[in-house]
């Protein structure tokens, strides 16, 4: 009883209510404890269905996406001086540890993010150092540039987006307050900057699930970078699949067929197909039309057996149809023929027991004998 009392406790997962013998699985879940999902990949059930992750797709989540959309951005540094003129330099601003050093930075920072936002890709700025010269502030601008198919020519703007941002800056900026940085654009330098190499491909084949790395390849277009594969639409290296849908798998691109409780497909990429129910059809009237041929050559061959036998049996009829006659046959103007053995009960052979009765054979007839022809062949 113990043992039933543990098994009666087990808890159904996912929704499952115990019976008292088993669990009870709602849709979309098996198990003895309703443990397993039949979505795969990560999908979750709901409303009837499985609701995949952006990477996966199918009715149980089992097919990866054809298309895996990304943000790609690559990291650029530019290096830029400026000088703040309504701002002395002190020895504080030297330590990056004391309060006025902090004060200060904040308010630059603060500062040049309204002035670089217009700037493509500007994520932050990080302060190097300060030194004297009313106050010049050494700081990297760091910038997140979209990975696109004009990504290095963007890279060659922004160096005078900076520089016009901060000339902008300074012909509108109003210095009366104490917060307040006045900008030297003249004196502004910014560097070319750096920008690492960045691998669409290996990017890709991170960016995709799980071992399907090696089946995605990077689509650089003017809005963006997408990882796209042969079962991509519109894309080189599309695999068209006819009748069917191109799928992607752990084993590569598959065309799915469709409708395949109906249809035969005897290529890989759908190209033909054969009904079913045609083929069934198709079948049931070969296997008719053979078995009428045989029948109909059966019952030929019957009938002719049949002809031939009764032609056969009008032969003897015309010879032996008296064999079993217990009267006398009188040919016309001739003799008599008498059949003695007709009678079976006698024992003896009714074909071998015809007589003649020559008190019935007209001897006044004339024998006509033809003379026999003397032929001389010379050798």
């Amino acid at each position: 009883m113990q043992g039933i009392g543990l098994f009666l406790s087990a808890p159904c997962q996912n929704g499952g209510t115990h019976n008292g013998i088993k669990c009870i699985c709602q849709d979309g879940y098996y198990g003895s404890q309703c443990e397993n999902s039949n979505c795969k990949n990560g999908g979750t059930w709901s409303n009837g269905g499985c609701l995949c992750p952006s990477s996966f797709q199918g009715p149980e989540c089992q097919y990866a996406s054809e298309v895996i959309e990304v943000k790609a951005e690559v990291n650029v540094t530019l290096d830029v001086k400026l000088q703040i003129t309504n701002h002395e330099f002190m020895p504080e601003l030297a330590d990056n540890t004391t309060q006025q050093y902090k004060t200060f930075t904040s308010n630059f920072k603060q500062q040049m993010k309204l002035v670089y936002s217009n700037v493509l890709g500007y994520k932050d700025v990080e302060i190097l150092k300060l030194t004297q010269g009313s106050v010049v502030v050494d700081h990297i601008v760091i910038l997140a540039l979209p990975v696109t198919e004009e990504l290095n020519t963007n890279f060659e703007k922004v160096a005078g987006q900076l520089k016009t941002q901060i000339e902008t800056a300074a012909e509108n900026q109003n210095c009366d307050g104490s917060s307040s940085m006045c900008l030297n654009a003249s004196s502004a330098e910014v560097s070319k900057g750096t920008m690492p190499v960045f691998n669409v491909t290996e990017y890709c084949q991170k960016a995709a699930p799980e071992g399907y790395g090696q089946f995605y390849f990077p689509n650089l277009t003017k809005s963006g970078l997408s990882c796209i594969s042969n079962c991509t639409k519109s894309t080189p290296g599309f695999i068209n699949c006819n009748y069917g849908q191109c799928q992607l798998t752990k084993a590569g691109p598959q065309c799915i067929c469709s409708e395949q409780e109906l249809y035969w497909y005897p290529t890989e990429r759908c190209t033909t197909r054969v009904s079913k129910l045609g083929v069934g059809l198709g079948m049931a009237i070969a296997v008719l039309v053979i078995v009428s041929a045989v029948l109909g050559a059966f019952l030929f061959r019957a009938k002719r057996t049949k002809i031939q036998f009764s032609l056969h049996l009008d032969d003897d009829s015309v010879e032996k149809w008296y064999e079993n006659d217990y009267s006398e046959w009188n040919t016309a103007g001739s003799f008599c023929i008498r059949n003695e053995g007709a009678d079976s009960d006698k024992g003896s052979d009714g074909t071998g027991s015809f007589k003649v009765n020559m008190e019935s054979v007209d001897t006044s007839l004339p024998v006509h004998i033809q003379r026999p022809e003397i032929v001389v062949t010379q050798l």
